[in-house]
């Protein structure tokens, strides 16, 4: 099998890369930043010179390469969907070009922005774009849906993974995890909106395993590769000042404007067979040790 794989120099691409080599599958890709060798070449997503860096033979392609952050793509539209809608669009023709057998697609779970805080969002979950304020979540949307709208006429089969919030990898900011650990760190004080405010949050090394359990699935399909647990804010913070020994004021700017976003992973878990291994403890020590 040969995988080819956009933004591979990323923290995810390149720990996924290294994941399916020892698995002992072909891998290639593309990003605009170093390091580059034979397999890892220079292209921008939106290039037309990218089909000639791709190999005669390409069975998977896992398109990584984003504005991949809310906090990237606000009041930054053009270059949003520029490269988030256009890019993928290019991806996609390359995958029929290639006579690829599946197009993976890493979406997120920000498209559910709008959505109830005790609504627990699935798949099948209605989203309506006019109610998305995320230039983010609705350049995804928007992928998503031109992936739906050319899925009968592609000869490929497509997945989409709406990714949860990520956490890991030795990033010394990134999601509110990190942000609140390097805060724990360096401050005696910690601001924050609530403590109640939270997220169904997932270790950089479970989405590489989901990624890989959907290689190989047929047709369209959809799915969230969240964590198992909701986790507060409050938790990350009371886990981190237990295992560093540390006493800090804790400061609530807006106590009871929480934001709380549920997403269901059960359909990964059951038909991709995937689940997630790592709890928000482990990840934090893991965070802890780049330190």
């Amino acid at each position: 099998m040969n995988i080819f794989i956009t933004g591979i120099n990323g923290y995810l691409g390149s720990e996924l890369a290294k994941e399916l080599r020892n698995i002992g599958i072909s891998v290639s890709g593309c990003d605009i930043i170093g390091p580059f060798d034979s397999d890892v070449h220079h292209s921008d997503i939106r290039s037309k010179n990218i089909l000639k860096i791709m190999p005669n033979r390409v069975d998977v392609i896992i398109h990584l390469a984003a504005l991949s952050s809310d906090k990237l793509c606000r009041n930054n539209e053009y270059d949003c969907f520029d490269l988030n809608v256009m890019g993928t669009l290019n991806i996609m023709h390359c995958a029929e070009l290639k006579n690829c057998k599946q197009l993976i697609f890493s979406s997120s779970e920000w498209v559910y922005e709008n959505s109830d805080d005790h609504l627990i969002n699935n798949e099948k979950t209605l989203i309506d774009p006019f109610l998305i304020k995320s230039e983010y979540a609705l350049s995804k949307l928007t992928s998503e849906l031109i992936m739906k709208q050319k899925y009968s006429q592609s000869s490929f089969d497509i997945t989409i993974l709406r990714f949860g919030i990520i956490y890991g990898g030795g990033r010394k900011s990134g999601s509110a995890v990190e942000s609140i650990v390097n805060q724990i760190l360096k401050k005696d004080i910690l601001e924050i909106g609530s403590k109640k405010t939270g997220r169904y949050f997932i270790h950089y090394k479970d989405i590489i395993s989901g990624v890989i359990s959907s290689i190989d699935f047929n047709g369209f399909n959809i799915f969230n590769l969240a964590g198992d647990e909701f986790i507060e804010l409050g938790k990350i913070i009371q886990i981190t000042l237990e295992k560093i020994k540390k006493n800090i004021k804790v400061i609530e700017k807006n106590k009871s404007e929480h934001s709380r976003r549920m997403v269901s992973n059960k359909s990964a878990k059951n038909l991709l067979k995937w689940k997630p291994q790592i709890k928000i403890e482990q990840g934090i020590d893991e965070i802890l040790s780049h330190y």
